[in-house]
């Protein structure tokens, strides 16, 4: 189709706005990595800016806290020593690796490019520190995945839900269409009726340009980034499935006739089962931050790390204080918190979680049985019988 004819005219305000708004999102982001979506062996450069992050825009210096990451399990583990930049050394936990970045004078950026040895290393977790002060994302990290050499399209994310805004790669010299296309289309459809039946998508959910191809599909213009196409399809609650191929407007990539599908489902509630959380005062390994206690809290995974949200009754005459509560099972991370303000380690469990936060971890299993706790009644409290 010609370039001029690509835009019908009524679309083109909106998708000037649109390719604005992208544009101010991108601009807003604290870090983010070059190339975007990365091929297994593929060097990345990771920014930084300390204008948008919580770190001091003045800060002198940034570290790059980071290590591989195992998506299955969320843990880290310690990366190869050959993948380390200059001037790296390992953390105290002997898991992350903390790396200098270069500083840009000019904009207050920093920057650190991480070269994986071989096509082995699939995913990293980091965060930034100036040594005392840290950014780990409002607790949820970054995460850079490479995809798989060979591999000619995919999804992000991985298991989508309706709403999500889904963003389809197509990397060019793993697939059929020739190495040197110049324009590359999504053609696309939704909530197919039977295979190959696509529904047109509503406009709302269409990318920046966007046509009409047929009674049932579109086709969106793709965005190259070093051989890998993309385009995001902001998906609506009525979204059940994305279908799709690729073309260079005469020639066609269809997944060796099965197309491709995107199945949108609503994630499975998480399974709640009841927990104790239990802080002993009497443990050997507590020693007290503060004079007198008169509160305690705990936070962690479970809560959004809220300091005021799970409040612990107590103490007892033991000096224990204790709460029942329903947590999803699984695995946890958390630490107490005293007084509202003094964050310390559970004193009876050694088992700390990867990453350089020192975070107790605990693994809450469903119970199937019912919750029961034994009370004892006070001396002299009467007993009905």
């Amino acid at each position: 189709m010609p370039k001029s004819g690509f835009f019908p005219v009524n679309r083109v305000a909106y998708v000037s706005f649109f390719v604005l708004l992208l544009v101010a999102q991108t601009l807003a982001q604290s870090a983010w990595w070059e190339p975007e979506q990365p091929i297994a062996g593929q060097p990345i450069t990771i920014h930084y800016d300390t204008r948008i992050g919580t770190l001091p825009p003045g800060a002198p210096q940034v570290r790059l806290h980071w290590g591989i990451y195992n998506p299955i399990t969320s843990s880290w583990s310690r990366p190869p020593q050959a993948m380390w930049p200059t001037g790296s050394n390992l953390h105290t936990d002997s898991v992350a690796v903390q790396s200098p970045m270069t500083r840009n004078a000019a904009d207050s950026t920093f920057t650190i490019t991480i070269t994986p040895p071989d096509t082995s290393i699939r995913n990293i977790a980091f965060v930034f520190t100036t040594g005392t002060q840290w950014d780990n994302n409002n607790n949820h990290n970054w995460i850079v995945t490479w995809v798989a050499a060979g591999t000619v399209a995919w999804w992000s994310p991985d298991s989508c839900e309706p709403g999500d805004a889904v963003t389809i790669y197509y990397n060019l010299a793993s697939g059929t269409l020739p190495v040197g296309s110049s324009n590359i289309l999504l053609h696309w459809g939704i909530n197919q009726s039977s295979p190959g039946a696509w529904r047109q998508p509503p406009s709302q959910i269409w990318p920046p340009n966007t046509v009409v191809s047929g009674t049932g599909a579109v086709q969106s213009r793709l965005t190259n980034n070093n051989g890998v196409w993309s385009t995001t399809i902001p998906t609506n609650d009525t979204t059940r499935s994305l279908h799709f191929v690729f073309t260079n407007g005469t020639q066609w990539d269809n997944n060796n006739g099965l197309n491709w599908d995107i199945w949108l489902t609503e994630q499975t509630p998480p399974t709640l089962t009841w927990h104790t959380f239990t802080f002993d005062t009497r443990a050997s390994a507590f020693i007290s931050p503060v004079g007198s206690i008169s509160r305690v809290n705990v936070a962690g995974t479970f809560n959004n790390w809220s300091a005021t949200a799970t409040r612990l009754a107590g103490p007892d005459s033991l000096g224990v204080y204790k709460l029942p509560a329903k947590i999803a099972s699984g695995s946890h991370e958390y630490k107490y918190v005293l007084n509202g303000s003094y964050w310390i380690n559970d004193p009876e469990n050694p088992r700390y979680a990867p990453g350089g936060y020192h975070n107790n971890v605990m693994f809450v299993e469903l119970d199937s049985l019912p919750f029961v706790e034994m009370v004892t009644p006070a001396e002299g409290f009467p007993i009905q019988t």
